[in-house]
């Protein structure tokens, strides 16, 4: 029994050294270390994760991607071995090992332009992976017309809220989705923020949409009616639409500052504005009033 307890003492050490290595990508000393893990104990439970490790480590590289085949080889690599990295490590220090590894790939992607077939592989998403956020925004506004572009917009509406909050990313957020209100329910399920995921649930529970479009286009008007914060979020809103949800949108706004006013002509005209817009919306709002 102690023999037992001093071999599982040992192993732990030997990989505890090859973790260390590993983490310092050192990778001649990783195979050395491996080597003697291996030697000692052939069939430990860890070998096939500890070669993935290495062998992810041993293919790290500094020349510039010529074209963004090569970057996606390099990215599925680096998803492959997350889950890995996530237990070899641990999340603390498995998140900061693969971070380096997506920051050293968006480095080498610097130079390739955007395409938006290709729009995994470039720079910018490749940093949001790494979690570099303010390097993020860099990559995303040099892309020409980029708040026009699906990708980099939901991009830079993640790293604005990683780095200063839902009130700095939600003019932002609106944006994807008025232009693209699927992947703005992707990214708002991955941020899982309180305050949107509470507001989503009572617009889902509550709002009836239409054939016109899908619902979440509706979502950044509704959540003035019920969160009188958005308004102050809202407030230097400078949208590149112009279709009915955002106009929504800018109606209720405007009925915000007008109630608060009592200038009742303009109040009545916005009011029906509104409801020509979306029926739904327009309960809802009445429902406060």
């Amino acid at each position: 029994m102690q023999f037992d307890l001093f071999e599982s003492g040992r192993d732990t050490g030997l990989r505890y050294d090859l973790l260390n290595a590993l983490e310092q990508f050192d990778v001649p000393a990783a195979r050395t270390a491996f080597a003697i893990l291996i030697a000692a104990f052939p069939q430990d439970a860890t070998r096939t994760d500890m070669l993935c490790l290495i062998d992810v480590a041993e293919q790290r590289d500094t020349a510039p991607f010529t074209d963004h085949e090569a970057v996606a080889v390099v990215r599925a690599r680096l998803h492959r071995v997350e889950t890995t990295a996530l237990q070899m490590f641990g999340a603390s220090n498995g998140r900061n090992w693969l971070a380096q590894l997506w920051r050293e790939t968006a480095i080498r992607a610097t130079n390739l332009p955007f395409l938006a077939k290709e729009s995994e592989n470039h720079a910018a998403a490749l940093y949001l992976c790494a979690g570099d956020w303010s390097t993020v925004e860099n990559a995303v506004t040099a892309i020409p017309s980029w708040r026009r572009i699906p990708a980099p917009l939901a991009w830079m509406a993640e790293a604005q809220y990683r780095r200063c909050g839902l009130e700095a990313a939600f003019p932002l957020l609106c944006e994807l989705a008025w232009m693209v209100p699927e992947r703005f329910g992707e990214l708002v399920t991955r941020l899982a923020d309180p305050v949107i995921a509470s507001l989503l649930k009572k617009f889902h529970a509550g709002f009836e949409g239409d054939d016109d479009g899908p619902d979440l286009a509706w979502f950044p008007a509704w959540s003035i009616i019920e969160n009188d914060a958005v308004v102050a979020w809202l407030r230097n809103l400078s949208s590149l639409h112009n279709d009915a949800p955002m106009q929504a949108t800018k109606t209720l706004i405007e009925l915000w500052g007008l109630e608060r006013r009592g200038t009742s002509p303009a109040v009545v005209e916005r009011r029906k504005r509104l409801q020509g817009l979306q029926a739904s919306l327009y309960a809802a709002y009445m429902k406060t009033r």
